[in-house]
């Protein structure tokens, strides 16, 4: 009895231990994302600081990869969010720890982040290519919420390293539900297509006003470096090359290395 209860005892201890440790990493990761400096730009040029949101959209690991530990986060709002960024922390053996944040415009106009190690991000535009879905829009949230879920799962995504394709799987909860009625933005989520539950693609659906009728609009919008591709019945309708040099310019961008290279090293993991 004694040797099971200290067995028991044991087990609790390092799960407090791990609980802790996963506290301080997310900590680390909150202080990291939040040293970033992130603004829109208005018709007339001038920089709008955007607001970071202080919970991740998602937390996750990697089994499958490299990825030991890992945290989405979002600017902006109220509505859709300007920018997301998914900020990684990678070991692999014998090698010192790597950090990555990797950064998507979601935005209509022109966003920017800045480093205070130096790096900078301006994509010259959005990469959110809108198609209309022609389901008449629910009169509740709830309703809605179905909707948006039923339309996410009429897609086939797929994934590509070199030869190698997989499907990716859709996360039935989306990452970030949002509306602005003062745009006339009733509804909006964002769906991911995940590797276990790491996230490749996004589909972005929004139910806006109009002359006529609410409508659904959708965009589907990478989240990794691979070539994707989207099918609805057999038919592509979305899909992105792999990338093959980042580039600051682009929608999408990483930024990679030791985390001075990438983070104001202040709680450096």
């Amino acid at each position: 009895m004694l040797s099971a209860a200290f067995a028991v005892l044991c087990a609790w201890s390092a799960a407090a231990q791990e609980t802790d440790l996963s506290r301080q990493t997310l900590e680390t990761m909150r202080r990291h994302v939040a040293s970033l400096r992130a603004v829109s730009h208005s018709p007339k040029g001038e920089e709008l600081p955007l607001k970071l949101d202080a919970t991740p959209v998602l937390r996750y690991t990697d089994p499958g990869g490299i990825t030991t530990d890992a945290s989405i986060w979002v600017w902006g709002g109220p509505g859709r969010p300007a920018i997301m960024a998914g900020v990684f922390f990678l070991t692999q053996e014998n090698r010192e720890p790597k950090w990555s944040c990797e950064l998507l415009s979601l935005a209509d106009g022109r966003v920017a982040v800045s480093s205070k190690v130096g790096w900078s991000w301006a994509p010259e535009k959005g990469e959110l290519k809108w198609f209309a879905i022609k389901d008449a829009p629910g009169d509740s949230d709830r309703l809605r919420l179905r909707q948006m879920k039923e339309i996410a799962g009429r897609y086939e995504v797929t994934t590509s390293e070199g030869t190698v394709k997989s499907q990716l799987r859709l996360m039935v909860q989306p990452l970030y539900r949002y509306a602005d009625q003062q745009r006339g933005l009733i509804d909006g989520a964002i769906f991911s297509y995940a590797a276990g539950t790491n996230p490749e693609a996004l589909l972005v659906i929004e139910c806006r006003e109009s002359q006529d009728a609410a409508a659904w609009h959708a965009a589907f919008a990478r989240f990794g470096a691979n070539a994707c591709q989207a099918r609805q019945d057999e038919v592509v309708v979305w899909e992105c090359p792999a990338v093959q040099k980042w580039d600051a310019k682009e929608p999408y961008f990483s930024q990679f290395g030791p985390v001075e290279r990438v983070f104001d090293a202040v709680g450096a993991k």
